[in-house]
Parts: structure tokens; sequence; C-alpha cells
């Protein structure tokens, strides 16, 4: 198992619960999931994530863009954006800790934007 602690950011629970589940069976810890940025932002304050999967619509006043950047304030943690927009996923800016992943999305193209963000920084437990 790999040790790393992925914080889902999604508002449509089955969604989330399938990204979860592909998580999960990738060896990852789900540490939560949170449907609006608030929620979020409470979460990655408390649990610390290694990694974000956000989405970038949300339920309430901040989108996914909004969100990251109040999490990246606490600390440099990477964000895949994940959404279903091609027209918003190509005006997110692009780093080397953030990269953009269009839904829908395999199972392996989410392991291997997760290898590209973490840059071989996998824990072992």
């Amino acid at each position: 198992m790999s040790g790393i602690k992925v914080l889902i950011v999604e508002d449509e629970i089955l969604i989330a619960e399938d990204l979860r589940l592909i998580l999960q069976r990738m060896g990852y810890q789900v540490i939560g999931i949170a449907s609006s940025g608030i929620e979020a932002v409470q979460i990655a304050n408390k649990a610390h994530p290694d990694l974000v999967l956000m989405d970038v619509r949300l339920q309430g006043a901040m989108d996914g863009v909004e969100t990251a950047r109040h999490i990246r304030r606490m600390a440099d943690i990477p964000i895949i954006y994940v959404t279903a927009h091609a027209s918003v996923l190509a005006s997110l800016e692009q780093d080397d800790r953030s990269v953009r992943l269009a839904k829908p999305f395999s199972p392996l193209q989410l392991q291997t934007v997760i290898d590209t963000v973490l840059g071989g920084r996998q824990k072992q437990v």
C-alpha cells in the first residue's frame, strides 16, 4: 500500500464514491470526500492530504479553482483538476504541482496522472 493520502472534491456523490473505490484499489488512502469548497478546505486543513482530486464545478460559493487556491495557501499540495467541460480545462493553469484530467477517464489514465504529479514520491508503508 502506498500510504498516499488523497482528498476527493466532487459534488456528485456517485462519481465521488466510484473514485474512492478506484483509488483504494490502487492502494491510496482516501481521507475524505468533500462536495463543497468550504468542506474541502476544512478537511485539507485537518487531514493534510498528499494529493487532491478536484472537480472544477462544486456546490456552494467557491468553485474548484478557488478552493484549490485556498488549499495551496495552507500547503503545497498537488492538485488534479477534473471536469467534463473541455473549455474549462483549457482555461486552467497547469504547473508541476497541478494537472488537468478530462472526464470520463480510465483508472489507467488516473494512475498515470497521479504518478506524474507526485513525481515518484510514493510513500511506502
